[in-house]
């Protein structure tokens, strides 16, 4: 295993992001039900990178640093289309009808049609409707994927909510 400043610092950066994941579970209110798998991605971006050199320079963990803001801002407006469409079904009854009604049809394309309206720069896919629960794909134009589970009876492994990046 090379010892040399980027691996040190990419490790860092992994373990400051999965910290900060945990924090966020952990310190959430109590009625928010939510569930992040970040281990799983944490310990497969922990390998150390292939052909790393002693020749890394202070410019190399800017670079890095820079990718990880990047890469998190991405992460945060995909979440955040998710959180409108949820809000959506949340504030409108109409809204929730419709919803509703595509469900029970298992029209997974009218669903993310409908979805798309509240998130537009995401290619929606619907991965499973029923009991109310509605597990679906988030993705973005930058290769940012998240998927998001909502049920209104525990329907997500147990949950009401899940996040999966």
């Amino acid at each position: 295993m090379k010892n040399n400043l980027f691996v040190k610092t990419y490790r860092a950066l992994l373990l400051a992001g999965a910290l900060t994941v945990l924090a966020a579970y952990f310190l959430r209110p109590v009625n928010y039900h939510a569930s992040v798998n970040a281990a799983a991605a944490v310990e497969a971006l922990a390998a150390e990178p292939g052909g790393a050199t002693d020749k890394d320079t202070p410019e190399a963990v800017m670079e890095a640093g820079k990718h990880g803001v990047d890469g998190i801002n991405n992460f945060l407006s995909a979440l955040k289309e998710a959180q409108a469409v949820s809000a959506h079904m949340a504030r409108d009854k109409e809204h929730a009808a419709k919803v509703l009604e595509l469900a029970q049809r298992n029209d997974r394309a009218g669903l993310a049609a409908l979805f798309k309206k509240d998130a537009p720069n995401s290619q929606i896919e619907i991965l499973d409707i029923k009991d109310f629960t509605c597990k679906a794909t988030y993705k973005r134009e930058d290769g940012t994927t998240v998927i998001v589970c909502v049920s209104n009876e525990h329907g997500c492994n147990g949950r009401n909510f899940v996040l999966l990046a």
